[in-house]
């Protein structure tokens, strides 16, 4: 064959190679575009449904006249009263704020009432009106409910005015209490359901469905709003009686007259089991039945009173257990030196009542009779804050003792290790000596930081934090419409003002519930969340301030929207303190300020990466969108070896830059998590007595070391391009995310603390969207592809065109 002959088969391949190719390009690039913009519709969808979730119940009407707002200062100093609840004292701002998180999903109730009057009450408001005001808590539309058609099941009829229910609403107690007893045996079948499906190692057979626990949750917050309410029933002698039905009228007439105090002392001393077989057996007189009524309606508001424990242990300071005054009424009927204690925690109850109630009438003439109305105002705010006054003066009480107690007891270890005759005997009072200091420094009055917390809820920094972090966003939109002018920039550096304090009031909160705990930032999934964020945020910012090309910003302000809005999230979901106390395991701020905090920055590493491969592949993915258009509607023609390029050396540029800062965050997460790694195997030797155990926790972390080592070297390697880096990094962060959330999710290992219900749903549809992501760099990678194989056919074809302009050999002999 001549060699014209084979360059043009060369040349015909190359065409043919060309016209494949851009065919392909064209082909793969539409597949994988309408894909990630379906995906991108899905997450959209999902997010504007999370925005949603039943916060726009239409019928938010009330049957009473008017409603009443509690005067300003008498919530404020409510909201300082402490609760015991998870083994430590939080405020009742703490306390309101996730009991009605519960309930409503949100922190506050609206509703309207008959005279047209639309009203928006706070957590703190609400929780004052279901102690003091529950005949108007009843009716405020507080339950969240998700799926309402357990509420069909359940014989709930639909809302005034409409002819079904709505996907999900909002109701009241009142619109609910037709189906209460329905429900209250439902909650009882579907928890031992429950029960067992836990006991069983999680046998499918026991397993509830999705409507069968809404109904449990529905069950438990009716009786946890039924125990609010009946809390102070006894205070309020017959009025707003819970459900009143189990008493016979004449015992809600003999209510109407229960004065607990007083009753109490005529009791004789029985135990409480003794008191129930004596209220459930049958009466033989008129006398044996009028005794057995009051028995029973001292235990009927007793038993209502329990579970709210507001007061601290008075006369036995070893004794950390706090009283609600259901608990105190049982206690002293078991002992009659306990019954002034008792008599005087209901009196305290009872003259808050009757100050609240005696304010109302006084608010309503307060034009007329203005000083009587400020005389109301007063007595109300003396008595509570008198409540505050008393639980402060015994947790100060309590916790001199203990200081007292440990001090006493290093001063012995201390004569003890001077008089210590062996070697051996020193060294046991030396340990019992640094024992009892740690002790002490560990000591903390109960409630000690309750003014500080009670400001950090009332700052809401995070929530401040996300509305900032969205208004960074805005002003970056703005700038993008108009690139590369005076404007855009100064928009960019407003932008980059308000992501930084952002971040700010992120790092304020987060330094706040450090010194509110005593402890290092991370203590639980929450601080994981917000912790991460900032973090996040500041790689972000860090890299802008070196590189000035408004990357390192997008990213911060991307990370900071998201972290932000998660964590708002999962505080509603949860709806538990945040704040709760530590695990034993956990109860060591050495580690939790090395370990876990190296830790979760190498998380923060992982995913920052993640997040510029994302943002890498979606922009090389969509900036060629318009020549597409063109070559789709046959203006352009389709050049493979070049069409999915960017069109401009600053373009390339920017790209080539983020490729390198993702490098080098792969680098420093591969650095922090094995620093970190390393330290949490040598807390594991110090807590369980072993190095390494490959419990999940510990094998995902492994995990994030090794494939950040995969990157590191295929990328030195040259096995991957800039391309590869990205698609590797999502990778990096889909382990990352397992590692966060999915392990503890497992149920084994030493580390399944943090479950959190619904988790593997949202991951699972993470990582498809990250997937489909990836899916980006396909084109991508067969343009490069396509390349190469167009290049080394050029190569052959000059070869031989050279080969064909040589001239002829000379002859032998010539």
């Amino acid at each position: 064959m001549s060699t014209k002959r084979q360059i043009r088969e060369e040349q015909k391949k190359e065409n043919e190679v060309a016209e494949t190719a851009s065919h392909g390009l064209l082909v793969s690039y539409v597949v994988v575009g309408i894909l990630v913009v379906i995906g991108l519709i899905i997450a959209a969808n999902s997010a504007m449904f999370l925005l949603r979730n039943a916060r726009s119940a239409k019928d938010v009407s009330v049957t009473f006249e008017s409603y009443q707002h509690w005067p300003e200062k008498s919530v404020d100093t409510f909201r300082h009263v402490l609760v015991h609840q998870g083994g430590r004292a939080l405020p009742v701002q703490n306390f309101a704020r996730f009991a009605l998180l519960g309930l409503n999903n949100k922190a506050s109730v609206k509703f309207e009432t008959a005279d047209g009057e639309k009203h928006k009450i706070g957590e703190v408001e609400w929780l004052m009106d279901a102690l003091f005001r529950g005949d108007m808590a009843k009716e405020m539309p507080m339950f969240n409910v998700d799926d309402t058609v357990i509420l069909q099941e359940l014989g709930v009829p639909p809302k005034d005015g409409t002819s079904r229910h709505r996907k999900r609403d909002t109701y009241s107690y009142n619109h609910l209490i037709v189906a209460r007893a329905k429900l209250s045996g439902e909650g009882a079948r579907i928890a031992k359901k429950q029960q067992d499906y836990e006991d069983s190692d999680k046998d499918p057979q026991y397993e509830p469905s999705r409507e069968e626990l809404l109904t449990l949750r529905l069950s438990r917050n009716l009786s946890f709003f039924e125990y609010m309410v009946g809390q102070f029933g006894f205070a309020r002698k017959g009025e707003n009686l819970v459900n009143a039905d189990m008493l016979p009228p004449f015992m809600q007439q003999m209510a109407q007259n229960f004065e607990a105090g007083e009753l109490l002392e005529r009791m004789p001393e029985m135990p409480f089991e003794q008191m129930v077989r004596f209220i459930q057996q049958p009466a033989a007189t008129d006398e044996d039945r009028a005794v057995q009524a009051a028995f029973q309606l001292f235990f009927y508001f007793a038993n209502s009173a329990r579970h709210f424990a507001i007061f601290p242990p008075e006369n036995d300071p070893e004794n950390g257990e706090w009283f609600a005054v259901g608990d105190a009424l049982f206690a002293a009927l078991d002992d009659k030196e306990l019954r002034p204690w008792a008599k005087t925690l209901a009196g305290r109850i009872t003259e808050i009542h009757e100050s609240q109630k005696a304010m109302w009438p006084a608010l309503k003439e307060a034009e007329k009779n203005p000083d009587a109305a400020n005389d109301a105002l007063k007595a109300l705010d003396e008595k509570l804050q008198a409540l505050v006054d008393y639980q402060r003066e015994l947790t100060a009480k309590r916790y001199e003792y203990q200081e007292e107690k440990i001090e006493k007891a290093i001063e012995t270890a201390k004569a003890n290790i001077e008089s210590a005759d062996t070697e051996n005997l020193r060294d046991a009072e030396q340990q019992e000596l640094e024992r009892q200091e740690i002790n002490l420094k560990r000591l903390e009055r109960e409630g000690g930081m309750a003014d500080r917390e009670v400001k950090l809820f009332l700052d809401a920094p995070f929530k401040k934090s996300l509305v900032y972090f969205i208004f960074a966003f805005l002003l970056l939109a703005l700038s993008w419409l108009a690139p590369g002018t005076k404007a855009s920039k100064i928009l960019g550096w407003i932008a980059f003002a308000v992501t930084v304090y952002a971040l700010y009031l992120n790092v304020y909160g987060i330094i706040q519930r450090s010194i509110i705990r005593s402890r290092p930032p991370i203590t639980n999934l929450y601080d994981t969340i917000i912790f991460i964020t900032g973090c996040v945020v500041f790689l972000g910012l860090f890299l802008e301030g070196f590189t000035r090309k408004g990357v390192g910003l997008i990213l911060a302000v991307f990370a900071g929207v998201g972290g932000m809005f998660l964590s708002i999230r999962y505080e509603a979901k949860e709806a538990t303190d945040t704040m709760e106390k530590l695990q034993a395991v956990l109860d060591t701020n050495f580690w939790l300020a090395t370990h876990v905090t190296a830790i979760n920055f190498g998380y923060a590493a992982g995913l920052a990466a993640a997040l510029l491969g994302a943002g890498y592949l979606l922009a090389r993915f969509f900036h060629p969108l318009p020549r597409v258009i063109r070559a789709l509607k046959g203006d352009e023609k389709v050049s493979p070896s070049n069409f999915l390029e960017p069109s401009s050396k600053n373009t390339r540029d920017v790209f080539k830059l983020v490729a390198k800062m993702t490098y080098g965050i792969v680098l420093f997460c591969l650095f922090l998590s094995i620093v970190g790694t390393i330290l949490g195997g040598i807390w594991a030797n110090y807590s369980w007595g072993r190095f390494w155990g490959w419990d999940p926790k510990e094998n995902g972390a492994l995990m994030i070391c090794l494939w950040s080592l995969v990157i590191l070297h295929a990328k030195m390697g040259g096995y991957i391009r800039d391309i590869g880096l990205a698609v590797n990094s999502i990778i990096l962060g889909m382990i990352v995310t397992f590692s966060w959330w999915g392990v503890n999710n497992l149920g084994v290992g030493l580390h399944s603390y943090g479950f959190t219900d619904g988790v593997w749903g949202a991951l699972y549809i993470s990582w498809a969207e990250a997937i489909l992501i990836m899916a980006c760099g396909f084109p991508l990678w067969l343009q490069n592809r396509v390349k190469k194989k167009l290049k080394k056919q050029a190569r052959r074809r000059k070869k031989l065109d050279e080969a064909d302009d040589l001239p002829p050999p000379i002859p032998e002999g010539a």
